[in-house]
């Protein structure tokens, strides 16, 4: 659902004649946009439940921590083995550029698979280890390793 915030980027790369294949939660299903290919991956949204599963007892920074890490886990395994993902993963077409919230790092793949430049954009901000795969520099006091 991040990336609602950056649908305006895929419909005007489609108007503008690029073609789009986009994985999402959201599907916008605009007939206007002909070049834009939708996987529609709403179904990710029932994982949402195990986010709940968090024990008041037990609910200190590193499980909510772990737990968001693993449903995230979770949301990119259920997407990546999803049959049209998987259609995608093993597709020979060609692709100018990937575009991924950086979240989902697992997504960056697609980048390897399609031999083309990669980028990241975000709702907020990245973590540190984004951050530093990016080289950015990494001011300990506003980003404390989490273990």
């Amino acid at each position: 659902s991040h990336q609602i915030a950056y649908t305006h980027i895929w419909k005007e790369l489609s108007l503008r004649g690029h073609k789009v294949t986009l994985i999402t939660t959201d599907p916008v299903k605009d007939p206007k946009l002909t070049n834009l290919t939708e996987i529609d991956m709403k179904s990710t949204y029932e994982l949402m439940g195990k986010l709940s599963n968090i024990s008041k007892s037990a609910f200190t920074m590193w499980n909510v921590y772990r737990t968001v890490q693993n449903f995230l886990n979770s949301v990119a395994e259920a997407q990546l083995s999803h049959a049209e993902v998987q259609s995608l993963i093993h597709n020979k077409s060609h692709f100018d550029v990937v575009l991924v919230e950086f979240i989902y790092v697992e997504f960056l793949a697609f980048a390897e698979i399609y031999d083309c430049p990669k980028i990241l954009f975000s709702t907020f901000d990245p973590y540190s280890l984004i951050h530093s795969l990016l080289g950015n520099p990494i001011n300990p006091v506003l980003y404390p390793d989490m273990g």
